[in-house]
């Protein structure tokens, strides 16, 4: 069947999930806005679920108005505004075919950490990217470096710790043990947030104290040099 030729019934249903109340929320808008501008309209009809930094659920409406003039008049960054939804009836209602799938944009905690693929799976609907496992461990740079280290592969040395667990001392015996530079970073967060590469003892403290501000988890790595591969 040519493509050009599908109907209403026979696109699949996109349902884009995006925004968040983490510090990535203007990352996940700018992401939706990347994946909106490159969608095939005559494949999918797009609902475009906003949350924003309180965590309220919003219809879309000017996202999905803008695609309908064409993948131009896409922002840059979408907005998570529009008609405030309950979250559950949201996805009920936009994933209520069987021919649907949620594409999750979220970055950071409250979303790219398990939490929205567990509600998908409860609500059994088609979703993309990896499950409810994991999404958690691959959040959790601390978990993930354990479950690396336990599985016997190799990477930078690290400590993680707890903020009731840091002080000067630890510091600094992270510091004789890792070397300078090191990297300093809260375990859970994305898109480089928080993270700070610090040359000396002094700025290792400084770093630490600005990655608590985004998790009371923190990692600390050494810093090796290498090639860096993006996957």
């Amino acid at each position: 069947m040519d493509e050009m030729a599908m109907s209403d019934t026979q696109r699949t249903n996109l349902v884009i999930i995006f925004g968040g109340q983490s510090a990535e929320h203007d990352v996940s808008c700018s992401t939706a806005a990347h994946v909106m501008k490159a969608i095939d309209v005559r494949r999918y009809t797009v609902t475009a679920l906003g949350i924003d930094v309180h965590g309220q659920w919003h219809l879309a409406e000017s996202a999905m108005a803008a695609l309908d003039r064409g993948s131009d008049a896409v922002p840059d960054r979408l907005q998570a505004s529009g008609p405030v939804v309950a979250a559950s009836l949201a996805l009920s209602s936009a994933t209520g075919s069987a021919n649907t799938v949620v594409m999750p944009l979220l970055h950071g905690p409250m979303g790219e950490d398990g939490t929205i693929q567990g509600m998908l799976e409860l609500l059994d609907v088609a979703y993309v990217g990896a499950g409810v496992l994991g999404s958690s461990i691959g959040m959790d740079k601390a978990l993930s470096k354990d479950v690396l280290t336990r599985h016997g592969i190799a990477q930078p040395r690290y400590h993680a710790l707890r903020e009731s667990e840091i002080n000067p001392e630890t510091l600094r015996s992270i510091v004789d043990e890792l070397g300078l530079p090191l990297f300093v970073k809260p375990a859970n967060m994305g898109s480089s947030v928080g993270v700070s590469k610090a040359h000396t003892v002094d700025e290792v403290i400084a770093a630490t104290e600005q990655a608590l501000t985004y998790d009371e988890w923190i990692v600390f790595e050494e810093a090796i040099t290498g090639r860096e591969i993006e996957v």
